[in-house]
């Protein structure tokens, strides 16, 4: 069984390292790992970095690594992940931004707990679905449409058989959505097409996805004037998309959830006088 990983990279050479040593360092057997990085144009200097660093990680492990670079900035991360399902080798798909490392332990142990249980998806949570920083243990997950703590939307935070994404034809949209919503959108997606959740236990082990870069622009769709707007329409696309579907209450929960946080965390943005 081999897992590949789709990384982005925008001049990030900075923080990719560490990135990259964390998938390196997990535990994972090397002939298990393909890494597959998506560069959107970077600087020529920032590009020979990452050149210089993928050269190191080939000459010390036995790691297959292959990097794509985009002959212009996109800007599209939705466009860079499917390039990213499409060139794909290995029976999982995770994701990964480059300037974000995981816990190589609990990658290890989720990754083998996948395998032993035949699982198609496996979806971790953070608290509230957005604080990377507390790295809190939990011995099971109820996934529970009442728990708001069971909704897992980050892209970095599941893993996927990529029959499943072959199956039901499921790709990042890459013309509608963006300020990192597009996440939202393929999750919301993606469960629509599994069969019904019910309050079972998920999993066993918590994977913490940090960010790295302390100058990320995690933020900077909340400068936008029109974010909630924006956020509203998105939200009743998909809607209208998973309508009928098994999984529908689930859903509109994560997505009242999601709105009800995201406008939240515009306001609150906004009233420091950023806009």
């Amino acid at each position: 069984m081999k897992i590949s990983f789709v990384v982005l990279h925008y001049n990030q050479s900075k923080y990719i390292k560490d990135s990259i040593y964390s998938l390196v360092y997990s535990g994972l057997n090397h002939d298990e790992i393909e890494i597959i990085i998506l560069d959107d144009c970077s600087s020529l200097e920032e590009y020979e970095n990452l050149k210089y660093i993928i050269k190191e990680i080939k000459k010390n492990y036995n790691i297959s690594v292959y990097v794509y670079r985009e002959e212009r900035n996109t800007k599209n991360q939705s466009l860079l992940r499917n390039k990213g399902i499409k060139q794909a080798n290995g029976d999982y798909i995770a994701f990964l931004d480059g300037d974000d490392y995981i816990n190589s332990l609990s990658l290890n142990k989720m990754f083998d707990f996948m395998k032993n249980n035949n699982y198609d998806i496996y979806f971790t949570t953070r608290i509230l679905g957005w604080n990377f920083e507390n790295k809190k243990s939990y011995n099971k997950l109820i996934v529970d449409p009442n728990n708001e703590e069971s909704y897992a939307c980050g892209i970095s935070h599941y893993i996927i058989k990529k029959e499943i994404l072959n199956k039901y034809n499921i790709f990042f949209e890459e013309t509608k959505y963006f300020f990192d919503t597009e996440d939202l959108y393929f999750y919301c997606i993606l469960l629509s097409k599994l069969p019904e959740i019910k309050n079972n236990v998920f999993y066993n082990i918590y994977l913490t996805c940090k960010n790295i870069n302390k100058n990320s622009n995690t933020y900077s769709k909340l400068k936008k004037r029109d974010y909630p707007k924006y956020m509203s329409q998105m939200i009743n696309d998909i809607y209208k998309n998973i309508a009928g579907c098994k999984n529908e209450l689930y859903i509109c929960n994560i997505l009242n959830v999601t709105l009800k946080r995201e406008i939240h965390r515009w306001f609150e943005f906004n009233n420091k006088g950023d806009v």
